[in-house]
């Protein structure tokens, strides 16, 4: 993830010199990740994460308008799960993520003056995360790094009172997973491809004054179990796979808008 730090910086200081409206983003999210087999479910993580970010929006007709946003994020949950033996296990997990999305709507029957009524969204992202289990007790933790591109699908309404929501469909095109297995005594750190699979997205806003707008979203990712690989150590080989995931976060913030 530290790689695209500065693509981020790069993002956040060309960002507002394209655009019409500029805004700095700050909340928290209620966020869960949860990993299944066929016997049922194997883990679950629950916890608060916090993020700051940029946004910005210009609107280069009167029907589309396009929206930029980035967004570092970062929190400890609780992880309530098993050891790679499979015996019961409970620990912290610490999140730092960064994100970055190209957005664009297009409004029916609206005008520049009247930005109202119904529209169209889709848009393009890029999510970098890293999960790290804690150690704890005679169990060592180790670190996974994600890599998600995804493209979004969705039905925007505004009105005349502040208020727009938005919500749709969503769906990764690229999936990497780094598991760091070497800290547990593997002699490498496999590379897997959780597969992509639909899942929902749902946002509300409301403009409480010129400067100011209060959102809450819905977000989720839907991952199918990856391929197999295999991995040595101590002399033997062993085989690894992500199992099913699926990611859900409710979250609210605060814009602040120049």
């Amino acid at each position: 993830m530290y790689r695209l730090l500065p693509t981020a910086l790069l993002f956040a200081v060309l960002l507002p010199a394209q655009a019409e409206q500029v805004m700095v983003t700050f909340g928290g999210e209620y966020f869960s990740w949860r990993e299944y087999d066929d016997d049922g479910k194997l883990l679950e993580e629950r916890g608060l994460r916090h993020f700051v970010g940029l946004e910005a929006e210009s609107v280069p007709a009167a029907n589309w308008v396009y929206g930029l946003r980035s967004r570092l994020y970062l929190g400890r949950v609780a992880y309530d799960g098993q050891t790679q033996s499979g015996v019961p296990h409970t620990t912290d997990t610490d999140y730092v993520g960064w994100m970055a999305e190209l957005d664009f709507t297009h409004r029916f029957h609206s005008s520049a003056a009247t930005p109202h009524g119904w529209g169209v969204s889709f848009s393009f992202g890029y999510d970098s995360w890293l999960r790290s289990l804690r150690d704890k007790g005679s169990v060592y933790g180790y670190d996974e790094r994600y890599d998600v591109g995804y493209g979004r699908l969705g039905a925007v309404y505004s009105n005349n009172y502040g208020w727009s929501v938005q919500g749709g469909v969503k769906l990764p095109f690229y999936t990497s997973e780094n598991v760091g297995l070497t800290r547990l005594g593997f002699d490498s750190d496999p590379s897997l491809k959780p597969k992509p699979d639909y899942s929902l997205y749902a946002a509300v806003v409301y403009s409480l004054n010129p400067r100011w707008d209060l959102g809450g979203y819905y977000d989720s990712y839907r991952f199918r179990q990856s391929d197999s690989t295999l991995v040595s150590g101590g002399g033997s080989l062993y085989s690894v796979h992500q199992p099913e995931s699926q990611q859900d976060t409710i979250g609210f913030y605060l814009n602040y808008r120049f």
